[in-house]
């Protein structure tokens, strides 16, 4: 691989090695989150403003120095090993946080801790589709969360905190990492590559699908959604979708990816604004992987576009102040097509239209539309 870099109008990436790069930088980030929260010390701040205007209260958006800390090692690790990555297309959580001569430290030293240990087999790497192999740089834009879960990493809940690092292509959600941090569990997907899921010291395995043989809604559903920012809209999904339905409540969108990823839920349901990008792009990249859907609550697909100047074309109900909100809420399911679009979502689809008639639902989505 070349120290050098192309001309940026035909600058490409080695793609294998970015995600590569993604994992060191991931499971880096756990061990960072793990010190911070080992020294009692969290350098807990409140980045939120302004009330939540579906539920009135104030906002909450907490940070902490784990926040700030894993994020400035990630952005040292992708910007020292990746030739050819613009800068300009990492987009994370703590976006004023910047590289420090720390974290470029502890970079090093993990890139070096790194070598000699593979992500990847050869036999993954010979079965690399060839328009993943090289990609564009210009094509390229890299959603970074350092700690999902910072509200539940303050309370000790470590359960539900984990590391989220999504690629988009085309705006595309492509490929993804998502560390777990009690057991430092990392998956890592490629669509069109496979799942594949590694402990530390352990083999690196590829993950199926879940079995579902649950064929109908009568059966039961076992539905993951928020802890603490519910609504009359995520309400009224859960009963549009019957008395057998199964709430499990989390924190941290990767958590709820994670139990939809390895069976433990049907689906992730918040059909409300709060998520953003960078929550859902490793996740959808995963899941979509295996055979899984992810939409917003209107059933569109999520776009992950860079959003640079006033004239680029916001989607999914974002704002220029919010640009890679998912305003529209976020859907994602593990049991094929016809349960996500012809299942899920009409029970999401009737709570939008009474709960948030400021969604853009069309008219053949609404509850009344022939089916």
């Amino acid at each position: 691989m070349s120290s050098t870099s192309e001309p940026k109008e035909t600058a490409t990436v080695d793609f294998p090695h970015l995600v590569s790069v993604c994992v060191t930088a991931a499971q880096g980030a756990a061990g960072i989150i793990q010190d911070v929260y080992d020294k009692g010390s969290l350098g807990l701040v409140e980045k939120g403003n302004g009330v939540d205007a579906f539920t009135g209260r104030p906002m909450d958006d907490p940070q902490t120095e784990a926040d700030r800390r894993a994020e400035a090692f990630i952005m040292s690790i992708l910007k020292s090993q990746v030739p050819n990555l613009d800068p300009m297309t990492i987009i994370g959580e703590e976006s004023e946080e910047g590289e420090t001569e720390a974290s470029k430290s502890e970079a090093v030293g993990a890139v070096r801790a790194s070598r000699g240990s593979p992500v990847f087999s050869e036999s993954v790497l010979s079965a690399w589709p060839d328009d993943l192999e090289s990609v564009p740089a210009s094509s390229l834009a890299l959603w970074v969360d350092p700690l999902d879960g910072t509200s539940e990493f303050t309370r000790g809940n470590l359960g539900s905190v984990t590391t989220l690092i999504g690629i988009s292509v085309n705006g595309r959600a492509t490929a993804g990492v998502i560390v777990r941090l009690v057991d430092r569990e990392t998956l890592v997907g490629v669509v069109g590559v496979g799942v594949f899921r590694t402990s530390p010291g352990g083999a690196m395995e590829a993950l199926s699908g879940p079995d579902r043989v649950k064929s109908d809604i009568e059966d039961g559903l076992d539905i993951c959604t928020t802890r603490t920012k519910s609504a009359p809209v995520v309400v009224a999904a859960f009963e549009n979708l019957g008395p057998k339905t199964r709430t499990l409540k989390h924190g941290g969108a990767g958590r709820k990816f994670l139990d939809v990823l390895t069976g433990v839920a049907d689906a992730y349901l918040y059909p409300r604004p709060g998520t953003k990008r960078w929550d859902s792009c490793a996740g959808e990249a995963l899941l979509t992987t295996l055979g899984g859907n992810v939409s917003d609550a209107i059933g569109d697909p999520i776009e992950y576009n860079l959003y640079r100047k006033s004239t680029d074309r916001l989607t999914n109900g974002a704002d220029p102040e919010h640009p890679y909100l998912n305003g529209y809420g976020l859907v994602a399911s593990i049991r094929g097509p016809h349960f996500h679009y012809k299942v899920l979502l009409p029970a999401v689809y009737k709570a939008v239209a009474e709960h948030a008639p400021q969604f853009p639902l069309s008219d053949d989505r609404r509850p009344n539309a022939a089916c």
